[in-house]
């Protein structure tokens, strides 16, 4: 939970839809893709631009396997750059 000291949280699930089609893009267009759409919602969340920010993201995206599963959401994350723990959550936090 938010309200404990943790490294990461997640603050958007999204889908790519069809976007690359049927067949598995590569793991570095499904990453770039979820990376600049992550980095896209981040003001909306945090209530500062990406660039601005303190905070890092990430992603946790399909992998080949999972996409053949039918698998086409990702996960956005963010985290603090200096790597200390998270308190609080970071919506609408400014950090």
């Amino acid at each position: 939970p938010c309200s404990e000291p943790h490294d990461n949280e997640v603050f958007a699930v999204k889908s790519v839809g069809t976007v690359f089609g049927d067949d598995f893009p590569g793991r570095e267009a499904i990453e770039q893709h979820s990376y600049e759409s992550c980095v896209a919602s981040f003001p909306g969340y945090v209530g500062v631009d990406y660039a601005e920010s303190s905070l890092g993201v990430f992603t946790f995206t399909p992998t080949d396997e999972s996409w053949g599963e039918g698998d086409r959401e990702f996960v956005c994350a963010l985290y603090s750059i200096d790597l200390v723990k998270l308190n609080g959550t970071a919506l609408s936090s400014g950090l």
